[in-house]
C-alpha cells in the first residue's frame, strides 16, 4: 500500500513540475485540469439462490458484460467490453469469493491470482476488510475476460457424503499416427464412511475414523496404455501407490461400457494413488472404445488446443486439472525441456529447466509426483 502510494506521489510531482509554469503562463488553474473520477457501479451475482452484490469501477470505454462464479475452479470470471487501455476497481464479498491460508480457510489473506485473456497478471489489493477486498486490475484494449482465481468460494458447498465427486486429468495420445490432440477427461470418486479431503489421481486424500472404502471410476477412453493387444496383452490393472509406497497391481471391481471401476479399502487418513505401467517402444497410447453415450461421462470437451495438440497449463488448470496434475508439453523423442512448478499462489506453470533454481528460490514448488 505505501508503495504503491508512493509511486503515484513521484509521479504527479514531477508532470506538475513541468506543467505548472505553462499552466501559469496561461492563466491555467491546477483546479481546472480534468480528473476522471471513478464511477461506481453494482453488478449483482446469483448463484445457488443467493444474491451477492459487488461493487465496481471501470474506466470509461469500457463495461462489464457479465460475472460468473464457478466452485470447481474457485474462480470469479468477468467477461468485459473494452476499446481502450484501463483499469476495473472491483470490491469482492468475502462471502462470494475469498484467499486464505490454512487447512480450513481461516488463516491469514493470501494473495488472488488473477488472468486477464489467460495470462497472469500482477493486480493491486488497495482495501481490506472483514467483510470485503478491493482489487485493482489494469487491462488492455481488446481485452474480454479477467478470471480472479481464490482458494475458496465460501458459499459453495461440499457435495454430501458418498456421492461421486469429479477431477479432471490430461490424456496424451502418444506416438498416434495420424497424431491425436490431447484431451482432458473426467474421473470420479467417492468414499464409503469416510471422506475425501484432496481429489487427484495421483494423490487423494481420504480420511476415516474405521474403515473406509474409496471407489473410483477411471474413463476407459483415457490412454491408459501402448500394449497392442497382438503381440503384447493389454493390461488394465494400475499400480496401488498408498503414501507414496509403490504396492501390487490392482484389479477393478466392475466394468461399464464407460468405466472401470475400483474399490480400494483404507483405515485412518491415507494419501491413495493409481499409476498405469506400459511398454518403454514407440507403440501408440490409446484408450478402449467407447459407446457414444460415453462421452459426455467422460470427456472435458471443448478445450482448446496449441497447434502441436497440446493443451496449455492454464487451460488445463481452467478446465478443472489440478495444478499438480498438469502435463506439460513433451515432443516426442526429445529430452525433457520442461518442468511443472507451482506458484506461490497455486497456479501450474511449466517452467523451462534451466529456470529451475532461481524459480524455486523465489518459492515456487515441485509436486510431490515428481
Amino acid at each position: 500500500m505505501a508503495k504503491h502510494g508512493w509511486r503515484i506521489l513521484v509521479t504527479m510531482t514531477i508532470a506538475l513540475g513541468v506543467l505548472l509554469p505553462a499552466m501559469m503562463a496561461s492563466g491555467t488553474s491546477v483546479n481546472d485540469t480534468d480528473v476522471e473520477e471513478p464511477i461506481w457501479k453494482t453488478w449483482t451475482v446469483v448463484t445457488r439462490g443467493q444474491s451477492y452484490p459487488i461493487q465496481y469501477s471501470i474506466t470509461s470505454g469500457s463495461s462489464i458484460v457479465n460475472m460468473v462464479p464457478d466452485v470447481e475452479t474457485l474462480t470469479l470470471t468477468i467477461t468485459i467490453s473494452s476499446t481502450a487501455d484501463g483499469k476495473l476497481t472491483i470490491e469482492l464479498p468475502r462471502e462470494l469469493i475469498d484467499s486464505r491460508e490454512g487447512p480450513n480457510q481461516t488463516g491469514a489473506d493470501n494473495e488472488f491470482a488473477v488472468f486477464v485473456d489467460d495470462e497472469n497478471v500482477a493486480l493491486d489489493e488497495i482495501e481490506a476488510t472483514n467483510t470485503t477486498r478491493t482489487l485493482v486490475i489494469d487491462f488492455r484494449r481488446g481485452t474480454e475476460t479477467i478470471e480472479i482465481v481464490a482458494t475458496w468460494l465460501p458459499m459453495y458447498q461440499p457435495p454430501p457424503l458418498n456421492e461421486w465427486q469429479t477431477t479432471n486429468i490430461v490424456g496424451r495420445f502418444l506416438y498416434s499416427d495420424p497424431p491425436k490432440p490431447d484431451q482432458i477427461f473426467k474421473v470420479q470418486y467417492r468414499v464409503v464412511n469416510g471422506t475425501i479431503e484432496k481429489l487427484s489421481i495421483w494423490q487423494t486424500k481420504v480420511s476415516s475414523n474405521g474403515n473406509g472404502t474409496l471407489e473410483i471410476k477411471f474413463p476407459r477412453n483415457y490412454p491408459y496404455t501402448n500394449q497392442d493387444g497382438i503381440n503384447v496383452p493389454i493390461t488394465v490393472n494400475p499400480i496401488l501407490i498408498v503414501d507414496g509406497q509403490w504396492g501390487d497391481e490392482i484389479t477393478y471391481s466392475d466394468i461399464t461400457d464407460c468405466f472401470f471401476v475400483f474399490s480400494i479399502p483404507f483405515t485412518d487418513s491415507k494419501s491413495i494413488g493409481l499409476v498405469w505401467s506400459y511398454l518403454a517402444t514407440n507403440l501408440p497410447f490409446h484408450g478402449d472404445d467407447v459407446p457414444e453415450s460415453c462421452i459426455s461421462q467422460t470427456l472435458v470437451e471443448n478445450v482448446p488446443t496449441r497447434s502441436d495438440g497440446t493443451i496449455s497449463p492454464l487451460k488445463q488448470f481452467k478446465a478443472g486439472v489440478a495444478a499438480e496434475d498438469v502435463v506439460c508439453r513433451q515432443l516426442e523423442g526429445v529430452e525433457r525441456k520442461f518442468m511443472l512448478l507451482i506458484s506461490p499462489y497455486g497456479e501450474p506453470y511449466c517452467v523451462s529447466l534451466s529456470n529451475e533454481g532461481f524459480m524455486k528460490a523465489k518459492g515456487w514448488t515441485e509436486p510431490l509426483r515428481h
